[in-house]
């Protein structure tokens, strides 16, 4: 099928103009799994522009605009939107291709079980954390056993698909007041049972609750005070070897962000911009995490995507990224947020 070819890695600042007005204009646009932009462009205005530009900046090749409009039907039709990959159309022994920069509506244990063997760098990831949160889709209220059980089969496969040194990174913390769960200690337990090494622990400080604060217990009095826990656990990682090889030259944290981000008290307010999820993770959280513990290129999987800030701020940041979650609401929701990336230059 004709269609344009642009190497996303060599945007000049007109073709990233170009490709905004092109989004704004309604006109189909696809990120292939190889980095490239393919788009049918059916105004020949437009068309005129990219093929003068791509022939300044050697970007590409442009096909006759007669044939792209006899394609353009056709490719509306049976194209799949940006990223979006249905887990229905996944191979059962998949090559890594298969899942690279995909959005994957499905079960995450269903999906993860046809992924190759090693060849994730890091997985980060926040569990529904059973206490009752209205999820799209998900049954938050498990029997706190089974709740345990299925999130083993979860490591186990995210163990699996990790490179010897990659690292997972785990968002929890201990649950209610009146029932209290240390599921945390919970979590840890099990991945230090399967073998994985425990890297560390950081403290995600929240809030303030001094403005909140209803649940005080025993008011000022030591017969059954409450602790309201203002702060949430990032427990870290490692497959096997401390050490995560790659190229020195794809490491691109900073001096002053290598500092900060090595204490572990990490002050950052949650997300205000719920996007329809009840939780969903703030992207400096993300942004650290990345940073720190990955070169660019490196494999980033969330099996619990929720509404995509690991895969966003991943792409962003020049990595490979795999989202998966069972949501198709937040699936949707995804793809927006990483159209709209491309939109405004931002990824790859």
């Amino acid at each position: 099928m004709p269609h344009v070819k642009i190497e996303l890695k060599r945007l000049g600042t007109q073709l990233k103009q170009l490709l905004k007005q092109l989004r704004e204009s309604g006109e189909p646009l696809l990120v292939t799994r190889n980095g490239q932009a393919e788009c049918f462009v059916l105004d020949p205005e437009l068309h005129g522009s990219l093929v003068d530009i791509l022939a300044d900046e050697g970007n590409g090749s442009v096909p006759e605009v007669s044939s792209v409009r006899e394609a353009a039907e056709d490719y509306r039709v049976a194209q799949p939107p940006l990223f979006e990959m249905p887990a229905d159309a996944l191979p059962e022994h998949g090559t890594p291709d298969a899942f690279l920069d995909r959005v994957i509506c499905g079960d995450c244990l269903d999906v993860m079980r046809r992924m190759p063997d090693e060849f994730v760098h890091m997985a980060i990831t926040s569990p529904p954390y059973n206490i009752g949160v209205h999820y799209d889709i998900h049954d938050d209220q498990m029997d706190y056993d089974e709740y345990l059980a299925w999130l083993k089969k979860v490591w186990e496969e995210t163990a699996r698909v990790l490179v010897p040194g990659g690292r997972l990174a785990v968002n929890h913390a201990p649950t209610s007041i009146k029932n209290f769960r240390p599921v945390h200690y919970d979590i840890a337990a099990q991945l230090r049972d399967m073998g994985l090494i425990m890297r560390t622990e950081i403290l995600w400080y929240k809030q303030s609750m001094s403005a909140r604060r209803t649940a005080w217990g025993s008011w000022k009095s030591p017969r059954n005070p409450h602790i309201i826990p203002s702060w949430e656990y990032v427990l870290v990682f490692s497959k096997r070897s401390w050490t995560l090889e790659g190229d020195p030259h794809n490491a691109d944290i900073t001096p002053d962000e290598f500092v900060r981000f090595s204490d572990g008290f990490w002050h950052i307010a949650a997300e205000s911009q719920r996007k329809g999820h009840p939780a969903p993770f703030p992207e400096e959280l993300i942004y650290r995490l990345i940073k720190f513990y990955t070169y660019r290129g490196n494999v980033v999987l969330d099996m619990f995507g929720g509404t995509g800030t690991v895969a966003v701020v991943a792409a962003r940041t020049s990595r490979r990224f795999i989202h998966i979650d069972i949501s198709q609401e937040y699936c949707n929701v995804t793809l927006k947020r990483l159209e709209a990336e491309l939109a405004q230059g931002q990824l790859f």
